[in-house]
């Protein structure tokens, strides 16, 4: 009976080893997949930062702040791309101050008579509680780009609720152009989905209607 014992403790550990060994491979697979894309997008930032900066120099010098506004947000957003998200984990507050630049650009398209009704809830116990970067834009670009035509009335809800263990994170939008959506979308929620597997095995849940 020990030896039988023995032998199905050493075939369990070695199989554990080997499935671990394997989920380390694919993090480190996955985190070089996304440090080369990085690499990619990083075509001589420093020269459109400063390009952002004179002309986010030249609105504010002719006064004109909505312009102004909207040129810092992209600015904002590409240095959290290029260099803040290029970590293991960001703080929930940089997640959500990323996502609001984002939604703050996307406003510029659309007037105050525009039929489009925008709701976001926000309900944060804890904003320094750290989480993986670049998790909930892809949901909130699907949203703005198949849900939103301005000549329809149209509508994008948000809620973002944190604790110190638990995080849920709902968006809902009308949709238009069904099989457009059907024939463009899905490398930003597959990437997403893999992420997911990868960095919280067993601690997270994922449903899209």
């Amino acid at each position: 009976h020990f030896v039988c014992l023995f032998i199905a403790f050493g075939y369990r550990s070695t199989k554990d080893w080997f499935k671990n060994e394997k989920l380390k491979n694919e993090i480190i697979q996955e985190k070089l997949n996304t440090e080369i894309n990085f690499l990619k997008a990083q075509i001589n930032p420093h020269f459109i930062f400063n390009m952002l900066n004179n002309l986010y120099a030249e609105a504010r010098k002719h006064e004109d702040k909505t312009v102004a506004d909207g040129i810092a947000k992209l600015s904002h957003m590409m240095r959290y791309m290029i260099y803040d998200s290029n970590v293991e984990k960001v703080t929930l507050a940089k997640e959500i101050q990323y996502l609001n630049s984002y939604i703050e650009l996307q406003k510029f398209r659309f007037s105050e008579e525009d039929p489009i009704d925008l709701k976001i809830n926000l309900d944060i116990k804890n904003p320094s509680v750290r989480i993986a970067p670049i998790i909930f834009i892809p949901f909130v670009e699907n949203a703005f780009k198949h849900g939103i035509q301005i000549e329809h009335k149209s509508y994008i809800h948000l809620s973002l609720t944190a604790t110190d263990h638990m995080l849920v994170f709902n968006i809902s939008n009308r949709k238009f152009n069904t099989e457009t959506i059907e024939r463009n979308s899905g490398v930003g929620l597959t990437n997403v989905k893999r992420r997911l597997a990868l960095l919280y095995p067993d601690k997270h849940e994922l449903e899209v209607e």
